[in-house]
């Protein structure tokens, strides 16, 4: 998903800053589960924002001009250390986080010299600096730097701040807004409508409930939560007519436009309830968690409209190192 392509370029960028190397920038695949077209940054991102917080990076396009790459692949500690292409240099992180920064410094003082290293599947192969400092400065400027495409931040916006506007419970003179629900596939798999059933204990079950799924059957899954949840609402019933070609392709399948409005619509809505240990959920928190801090920013007392910290559907109390969040 765009979750995934998302943390391997965030991993992408901090091992170029590492490395004092520029980024040719990776294509994004537009549709879930291949299939789709590579495209560009700007299909999903501003490319405005990101070059002006990335001046150092070039277009995939630049390999054609470069000399063959020398090909490296980091393997997590419970893969076999095995590369896709013949030829690539295997390392061995030693856990499911990645490589440290020391590790990858020693790993590639051979390679200094190279003009071009390709590596394979950075999604988290590599997550922080060892400096606190520079770190918290690389975090700042990443989440300037990925803001939605302009025509998608529209569409954001519009969804948001119509649903926002719903009363809670059928009502005009009642609270208005929304609330999200995440469920993912692999839990819908192994908890079925358990999932709904937990959420149902965290939201109110009469508010207008927004579903992001991933699930195969998004009629099975809206099925089910229908058991538990009266007004159900998903953001693809939003669209405009004009706005659907925005996150549909040439051939009429959805594009992964849609998981990134889903993930910022969710992070709008008044209460969040995911697997916090899931990308998608961690993606909603962290875009949440800004909003959060600029709602907080803008009035230190708080109001009625402010954002609730996100929930995990199991209620386990997470902190930052367990949730690994690689954005």
């Amino acid at each position: 998903g765009l979750c995934r392509q998302r943390g391997a370029l965030r991993a992408a960028l901090l091992l170029a800053r590492l490395l004092k190397r520029t980024l040719v920038l990776p294509p994004f695949w537009s549709t879930p589960r291949g299939g789709g077209r590579a495209v560009g940054l700007s299909y999903f991102y501003d490319y405005a924002a990101f070059a002006e917080h990335w001046p150092h990076h070039r277009e995939a396009s630049a390999l054609r001009a470069l000399p063959s790459p020398t090909s490296f692949h980091i393997a997590l500690d419970d893969e076999h250390a095995r590369a896709e292409h013949e030829g690539t240099i295997v390392f061995k992180a030693r856990s499911r986080g990645g490589a440290s920064e020391t590790q990858l410094r020693a790993w590639l003082r051979p390679w200094a010299s190279e003009r071009v290293l390709w590596f394979e599947h950075l999604y988290h192969r590599f997550s922080r600096l060892d400096d606190g400092s520079e770190q918290a400065a690389f975090d700042a400027k990443l989440r300037g730097s990925l803001r939605p495409a302009p025509a998608l931040a529209a569409v954001i916006t519009r969804v948001s701040r119509a649903l926002a506007a719903r009363p809670a419970a059928g009502t005009t003179n009642e609270k208005r807004g929304y609330n999200c629900v995440h469920a993912s596939a692999a839990d819908l798999e192994k908890n079925g409508v358990k999932v709904f059933q937990r959420a149902a204990k965290l939201l109110p079950p009469k508010a207008p409930t927004l579903l992001a799924t991933d699930a195969p059957s998004t009629a099975g899954a809206r099925k089910d939560m229908k058991k538990h949840f009266s007004r159900i609402i998903s953001t693809a019933a939003q669209l405009r007519p004009q706005e659907r070609v925005l996150f549909e392709d040439v051939d009429g399948r959805v594009t992964l436009a849609l998981e990134l409005l889903d993930a910022h619509v969710c992070a709008n809505a008044r209460m969040f309830v995911g697997n916090l240990l899931t990308p998608f959920a961690q993606h909603v928190h962290y875009i949440r968690e800004g909003l959060r801090g600029e709602l907080l920013g803008e009035n230190a007392r708080g109001n009625e409209s402010a954002l609730l910290p996100s929930m995990d559907l199991y209620a386990r109390k997470l902190d930052k190192a367990q949730m690994k969040l690689w954005f």
